[in-house]
């Protein structure tokens, strides 16, 4: 009950006695007793209005109860939710956290949909926290890139904890079959994506086979042509196959979505490179904390074109260009990029005499600590809780 309302309560009290001790005078008349009647119910009846009448709320105190201006500043947002919600309620300007714009904050509908998950864990996750059926899904937080080890050749299998594979590179063509026991056994039914760094037959050898025996949803490939048999047989099975075909054409990133990674292809940045190598595409990849780059066979003129575009370089994983040609890593790039693990995929003895003593020893000096799939075969970087857990086999 307000003060206002006792003061009312106690001047009805005090009128009343003051009433009734006229209504006992044996003096007064009895037109006056009737109206000394009237009084006493009048009051009474008054009184027991008041008491019975529920206080009057102000939660924004400006002077004008709450059913009167339940929404002072016109933000659709009560001045009661907006006080309890920790929101100027004469502001339109403040409102309540609301991230499923129900009109009803956070701090009020924490699970709209009763799913047991919180409206803003679906907002952020991308599911419908409207929706019972719509769950997000949480990650664990778990990527693997595997090095497989194909020789002088390049292949590198990269999976997320949501079922989702991307297959760059698939070594020579004596290596598809390698490939293709390697994917089974890490449970690969189908990819994601399937790309070709360049044209080389160390790096396009097994794809045909791998796309013709797997299911493939997306293929990448550079915007050139070649004229070997290899590339013809990676172009037919391209076809065959019914994917959805990109081409990159060398004039800037293009980002595709996998999973929870942020991917995107940044070079090379030119078609008038002097070679296939120089055309070789690179990618850049962040999960969590972690930053990977993957250089394929480029060499220093693309990686000059990367610096002098001003791209931020700096990574925690590399995989190393040209199999760690001295024609890559020039002392500007390695500087830049500065990793702490470098994987180099080479072939045992072979006769290029790779990789290179002074580009080992470069990133030696930038502390890269550097694992060779010809010294320990297959090699496989796990991240998970922003840590990276490498692991080989031989």
């Amino acid at each position: 009950m307000s003060t206002p309302s006792i003061i009312v309560i106690i001047v009805i009290v005090l009128s009343g006695a003051f009433t009734l001790v006229l209504w006992k005078n044996p003096k007064t008349n009895p037109v006056a007793r009737l109206l000394i009647a009237v009084v006493i119910f009048l009051s009474v009846s008054l009184g027991v209005t008041l008491a019975l009448t529920p206080p009057v709320i102000d939660t924004d105190h400006d002077g004008i109860e709450d059913t009167l201006d339940i929404d002072d500043d016109g933000d659709h947002y009560s001045d009661k939710i907006e006080i309890t919600c920790s929101s100027d309620p004469l502001s339109e300007l403040s409102i309540p956290v609301d991230h499923d714009h129900d009109l009803s904050p956070d701090q009020l509908d924490l699970d709209d949909d009763n799913d047991w998950v919180l409206d803003t864990v679906e907002i952020l996750k991308g599911s419908d926290p409207l929706d019972a059926n719509s769950k997000p899904v949480i990650s664990t937080g778990k990527l693997t890139i595997t090095f497989i080890d194909v020789g002088q050749a390049l292949s590198i299998l990269i999976q997320d904890d949501q079922d989702n594979d991307l297959l760059i590179d698939g070594g020579n063509n004596a290596d598809a079959s390698l490939i293709e026991a390697t994917l089974s056994d890490l449970e690969v039914d189908d990819l994601e994506y399937v790309i070709a760094t360049h044209y080389h037959e160390d790096h396009i050898g097994g794809l045909d086979e791998v796309i013709e025996s797997f299911i493939v949803e997306n293929v990448i490939l550079p915007d050139a042509t070649y004229t070997t048999a290899t590339y013809r047989n990676l172009m037919s099975a391209v076809d065959a196959e019914n994917a959805n075909v990109s081409r990159y054409d060398f004039k800037g990133p293009l980002s595709f979505s996998f999973g929870s990674s942020s991917f995107e292809i940044i070079g090379p940045l030119s078609p008038f490179l002097d070679d296939q190598n120089n055309l070789s595409l690179v990618f850049k990849m962040t999960y969590e904390n972690q930053v990977i780059l993957l250089m394929g066979d480029a060499d220093k003129e693309s990686e000059s074109l990367l610096i002098d575009y001003g791209y931020d370089l700096d990574a925690d994983i590399l995989g190393i260009g040209h199999h760690g040609s001295r024609t890559s890593s020039s002392e500007a790039f390695v500087s830049l990029v500065s990793p702490q693990y470098g994987i180099i995929s080479v072939g045992t003895d072979n006769t290029y005499g790779l990789p290179d003593e002074d580009v080992i020893q470069r990133y030696l000096d930038h502390q890269t600590n550097l694992y060779r799939t010809d010294v320990s075969g297959t090699i496989t970087l796990t991240i998970e809780n922003e840590l990276v857990e490498i692991t080989t086999q031989k």
